[in-house]
């Protein structure tokens, strides 16, 4: 009897807040098709700077149910800035794996 929310943009979402997809930052970037292991690191880091407009967007997703007990599962490179975010929204989490 759990409820399942997907929390993650879609890709009409991403357009509407402003995410590229992975394929469009690539090319913002002006990176090569077959990427390097340097083009990946640039690209990881041009991932990085969309992480507090995707987080916000998942917030949102959640602020109907902050009421209620959830689990959230994201990945380990967004786990301290949601839960500052959760924080500053005066929501307590507890982290369970931070690292998967």
């Amino acid at each position: 009897k759990l409820e399942h929310l997907f929390c993650d943009p879609n890709s009409c979402e991403r357009g509407r807040i402003e995410i590229p997809s992975e394929k469009d930052l690539q090319k913002k970037l002006k990176l090569p098709y077959a990427l390097s292991r340097e083009d990946l690191q640039t690209l990881e880091r041009g991932k990085k700077k969309y992480h507090p407009v995707r987080e916000k967007f998942w917030f949102n997703k959640l602020t109907p149910y902050t009421k209620i007990n959830l689990i959230f599962v994201c990945g380990a490179q967004h786990i301290k800035n949601f839960q500052k975010l959760l924080s500053k929204n005066f929501l307590k989490s507890i982290i369970l794996c931070k690292n998967f």
